[in-house]
């Protein structure tokens, strides 16, 4: 009887461990089936907005590569200092492009936040910068914007504005206690969590308009030493740009930063009447005994005096515009920029170049792909699920948005005439890497939300299916 008794218990210990075993196996199998269906779920989310970015991206890029070739072909054909090679600036900037996409395809497998640990190096790496090329950059046109790298010539504003976004990200982050929704139509009464709804809702901070400043002042260094150190005050207003509009979107102070804006448009406003009705005669801008900022004002408030001295490349400009008329003149055309018309008409006035030579159809092409390419953005900003990523997709949002607005309206004189390059158009290497770099930025964070996401989701099946 005792030996039955001990053959009972060794099987039933034997088929104990055999339905361990199986149901060890099944687990296995079913957090394999799990983590396949939380990919596939991953990958439909992330693929169809990753390969919209990427497409509207690479269009702009090539796209304002050939305009480049375009405007910069016949002076360069013609000139010894770029060896006649009609090619010059496309090759460079296609090597730029290059980088750039690099830069899109490493960034989006990284987890972006990631970046919030090296939030305050970089922006001191940034002050470092400007300080740098304070004391050992290259001076061109008044202005010491670059300095050299060997062949290339470095841009400090533009990681800098980077920089900025990033550490006004990072500060909004750590001073977040809830989000609200603007508008009640706008709230996701379902939701268990509060999310971005359908705009990035303002952050609810204790002591608001102490903090506000704060962001300003973290804008307003970087903005000022560009200014008065670099002599670069279009990055500047690039810079102040985005910080105002991160904080109106993000922060809840409507009266301080009402007040700050009517503030900064009474002052300029002053300014501007005050050189229209005190407009310097031709001479004295010619002489350089007028301040060459004012210059620029008193040539955009009034082109046809100063048409051979400051209103010039704006004149130009103009004409470029009007004569491309709805279809243009043809791809390669343009009349305006062959040597002795629009000076750098590769550069900050290539708008014009597209409008002459592609006409109304060719610039409301390129607007509306700009417009698509911020609505993507935008998309990916108020689907993220934290205050971090919302901010950052709505810095590079603004930067983009910023730029292409200021260079428009230069082209076709709604502006004083600055030195703010078109995104993806202008020439430039420095630009064109930090914002495809930025882009890259913007697929990381779609990707890790939409990855969260997927879990969430699977998670609702499973509770749905028991």
């Amino acid at each position: 009887m005792a030996v039955k008794s001990e053959k009972k218990k060794g099987s039933k210990k034997q088929n104990q461990s055999q339905r361990d075993k199986i149901r060890e196996k099944n687990r296995k199998k079913e957090n394999k089936k799990r983590n396949k269906q939380i990919k596939e779920k991953y990958l439909s989310m992330v693929k169809r907005r990753e390969f919209q970015i990427w497409a509207v991206t690479l269009i702009l890029c090539f796209f304002g590569a050939i305009m480049i070739y375009s405007a910069s072909s016949t002076t360069c054909a013609n000139s010894e200092k770029y060896n006649y090679d009609s090619f010059y600036y496309f090759k460079r900037q296609m090597v730029f492009i290059l980088l750039g996409l690099v830069c899109m395809v490493i960034l989006p497998k990284l987890n972006y936040t990631g970046f919030w640990h090296f939030t305050t190096v970089g922006y001191l790496v940034g002050i470092g910068l400007i300080l740098w090329v304070f004391a050992k950059g290259e001076e061109i046109n008044g202005a010491k914007r670059w300095f050299q790298l060997g062949p290339i010539s470095f841009q400090v504003a533009e990681p800098v504005k980077v920089f900025v976004i990033l550490a006004l990200a990072c500060l909004i982050q750590r001073r977040y206690v809830y989000m609200k929704p603007r508008h009640k139509i706008f709230e996701k009464r379902s939701a268990k969590v509060i999310q971005a709804a359908d705009w990035i809702r303002p952050t609810i901070i204790k002591n608001n308009s102490y903090f506000v400043v704060l962001l300003w002042g973290v804008g307003a260094v970087p903005a000022v030493m560009l200014w008065q150190l670099s002599r670069d005050l279009s990055s500047a207003i690039v810079v102040l740009g985005i910080t105002y509009l991160i904080t109106v979107v993000c922060i809840k102070s409507p009266k301080l930063k009402i007040f700050a804006l009517v503030c900064v448009i009474a002052v300029s406003l002053a300014m501007v009447l005050s050189i229209y009705f005190n407009l310097p005669s031709e001479t004295l801008i010619i002489a350089d005994t007028y301040s060459f900022r004012k210059a620029r004002i008193a040539a955009w408030l009034a082109p046809q005096k100063y048409a051979s001295t400051k209103s010039y490349q704006t004149l130009q400009s103009l004409y470029a515009i009007g004569s491309g008329g709805i279809f243009g003149k043809g791809f390669g055309n343009s009349v305006q920029k062959k040597p002795g018309f629009i000076p750098e008409a590769h550069t900050d006035m290539i708008f014009s170049i597209i409008c002459e030579e592609l006409g109304l159809v060719g610039a409301l092409v390129i607007i509306g792909l700009l417009i698509y390419l911020l609505y993507l953005i935008y998309q990916v900003a108020k689907n993220s699920e934290n205050v971090y990523g919302s901010v950052l997709a709505m810095g590079v949002f603004f930067h983009i948005g910023v730029q292409s607005i200021i260079n428009i309206a230069v082209n076709i004189n709604l502006f004083p005439n600055t030195g703010i390059p078109l995104p993806f158009f202008s020439y430039g290497g420095t630009s064109i890497v930090i914002i495809m770099a930025e882009m890259g930025l913007v697929m990381s964070i779609d990707r890790y939300h939409c990855l969260k996401r997927a879990k969430r989701l699977y998670g609702e099946e499973k509770e749905a299916e028991k």
